[in-house]
C-alpha cells in the first residue's frame, strides 16, 4: 500500500496515513480532500487496485481505527485503553510482560520519557530468572 500510495505528489502524500489495508485522509478543507481522493483512486485503478465501497467512510470528522481516535486535533489514544492498562495485572512471568510492554510500546507516541520508565522492566528480561 505504501509503495502504490508513495507515487502521489508529496503535498498529498505528507496528508495521507496508512493503517495495514485502511487508508485515512487528513485534509484541510472538501476541495483538498476532492483532490488527494482523485488522485488516490486514479492511482488505484491504474495499478488495478479495487476498493470495497461498502467498508469505506467518506468525509468523517473524527475515526476511531486501531485503539486510536483520529481528528482535526490530532490522533488521540482512548481512554479505554489507558484503563486497561492502567488496570492490567502485574506480569508474574517473562512472557506476561512482554505482553504487557508490548500494549505499552504500542501507544509509546503518548507516553513522555518512556524509554527511562521503563528500563526496570527491560532489565528484568535481561535476567536468566523471572524475580
Amino acid at each position: 500500500m505504501h509503495q502504490k500510495l508513495a507515487q502521489l505528489p508529496a503535498a498529498y502524500f505528507q496528508k495521507v496515513m496508512i493503517f495495514v489495508d485502511n487508508i485515512v485522509i487528513a485534509a484541510e478543507n472538501e476541495t483538498e480532500m476532492l483532490a488527494i481522493l482523485e488522485a488516490i483512486l486514479n492511482g488505484f485503478e491504474e495499478e488495478g487496485l479495487k476498493l470495497n465501497i461498502q467498508k469505506c467512510k467518506w468525509f468523517q470528522k473524527e475515526i476511531v481505527v486501531f485503539g486510536f481516535r483520529i481528528d482535526k486535533e490530532g490522533v488521540h489514544m482512548l481512554s479505554d485503553r489507558v484503563k486497561a492498562m492502567l488496570k492490567a495485572p502485574t506480569p508474574d512471568s517473562f512472557t506476561t510482560l512482554r505482553s504487557f510492554l508490548g500494549k505499552i510500546n504500542y501507544h509509546s507516541e503518548f507516553l513522555k520519557n518512556m524509554a527511562t520508565i521503563l528500563a526496570p522492566l527491560y532489565d528484568v528480561l535481561k535476567q536468566t530468572t523471572w524475580t
